[in-house]
């Protein structure tokens, strides 16, 4: 009994310990790390039903004079060539808030034509974001979204949300305005949690999305078959800039990309079932903690190597059913491993502790023993002299973890740390 109560009483003050732990700054480049190399590790998608439509350093030149900001009547004519595809929902992730642009004509939908829109933060007295307006300036008739993001601390991208406190009341993001638009239907930002960041739901390849310059585009509406077989119809079109004027570059866990590559991997993210949710700190915990009393029942009542074994196959299991369960993902698996860990190398602990006049303690009701002649070994000898393949392969799994936890992809450069990136 006092073995168990110690082992309950290691279990809740180590779990507890690695919970407060992850509330702070202090594990955060674990966690990062093992979702960044999850997020790498996943099979590339080819969605087919967004198309990205892209404004390159040639079409920057050619289309628009290497000149900033845009000129709008070459805007207007990939408008004008994108629109001819009959796609489904248009999304423009281009600076339009010079007043060059306020005369820029939009047809009548559908299909329905969404507005990226910038914003400066921190001029407002209670913190909230100031748009800067699309189509020249603040417009009101029009479709549009924030296109920001927000960058964890190490100033990398993993992150997107569904609406923003603004100066004009909640807004929503750029890609959510453009997946409600395609389904025929409004941001309703009051129902949305304000504080519901989603982990991108990353395709494993950033070229994964077919891409279109949009030079190929405005000859490509020329065509006879354009509007009716051409790549664009039916689809969500997005169209950005890769050029290297217009600063739309990020560092995301799949290296740089755009912005109009985040937004189509959050329309992605969410169109699949919202990404990975925020985690469930408490679920987390009390799978955790459920299965560290298994882990100490079966050292209570099997022998030793049945008992690591049973444990090791507990461990592994719990800790993907509790991701699973509790973030929706497989990704936050090696979060439940040290404190099971821990657990298993108490009890193995416990049954390396001498024990005079009887079996070692860790012995379970079921296990033979004799009355040994003299007082068993110290634990460490024990440990070290009988039964080193049980310790080492702990200490094993504690390195496993270590080593991939601090594993940080090559193209993972940590840039300045900033809440929100335009």
């Amino acid at each position: 009994m006092k073995r168990l109560f110690r082992a309950l009483l290691l279990l809740v003050a180590v779990s507890l310990m690695v919970h407060f732990l992850t509330r702070g700054p202090w594990l955060f480049p674990f966690e990062s790390a093992q979702l960044d190399s999850w997020l790498l590790l996943k099979q590339p998608r080819k969605p087919e039903h967004i198309i990205l439509v892209i404004i390159d350093e040639s079409d920057y030149a050619d289309l628009f004079m290497a000149a900033s900001p845009l000129d709008s009547s070459q805007v207007k004519r990939i408008l004008d060539a994108i629109l001819a595809g009959q796609p489904r929902v248009v999304g423009f992730d281009i600076d339009t808030a010079a007043q060059s642009f306020k005369g820029l004509t939009i047809p009548i939908p559908p299909p329905s034509v969404v507005w990226a829109e910038d914003a400066l933060s921190g001029n407002s007295e209670d913190g909230s974001l100031e748009p800067l307006g699309a189509l020249g300036g603040k417009r009101s008739g029009i479709l549009s979204g924030l296109a920001l993001f927000p960058q964890d601390a190490d100033g990398v991208v993993r992150r997107y949300l569904s609406c923003f406190e603004t100066t004009r009341g909640r807004m929503p993001s750029f890609p959510i305005a453009v997946l409600e638009a395609a389904r025929g239907r409004r941001v309703e930002c009051s129902h949305r949690s304000r504080a519901a960041e989603v982990i991108l739901n990353f395709a494993g390849d950033r070229l994964a999305f077919h891409r279109l310059r949009a030079s190929d585009v405005i000859e490509g509406a020329k065509g006879s078959a354009w509007t009716n077989q051409g790549p664009l119809r039916d689809k969500i079109v997005l169209v950005g800039g890769a050029y290297r004027a217009a600063r739309d570059e990020y560092i995301t866990p799949l290296g740089p990309m755009t912005g109009v590559e985040l937004a189509a991997a959050a329309l992605e993210s969410e169109s699949l079932g919202g990404g990975i949710r925020p985690i469930n700190k408490g679920i987390f915990l009390a799978f955790e903690l459920l299965v560290g009393v298994v882990v100490i029942l079966l050292h209570v009542y099997f022998q030793t190597s049945r008992a690591v074994l049973f444990s090791l196959t507990a461990i592994v299991v719990g800790t993907f059913l509790s991701s699973w369960v509790a973030f929706a993902t497989l990704a936050y698996w090696i979060n439940g491993i040290p404190v099971l860990v821990a657990v298993l190398l108490h009890q193995l602990y416990e049954q390396c502790r001498p024990a005079v006049g009887g079996a070692p303690r860790g012995i379970g009701k079921h296990a033979s023993f004799r009355v040994p002649d003299k007082v068993e070994p110290r634990g460490s000898q024990r440990m070290l002299g009988r039964k080193p393949p049980l310790i080492w392969m702990a200490f094993a799994l504690i390195a496993v973890w270590v080593v991939l936890s601090r594993r940080r992809p090559d193209s993972e450069v940590t840039s300045p740390p900033s809440r929100i990136a335009p």
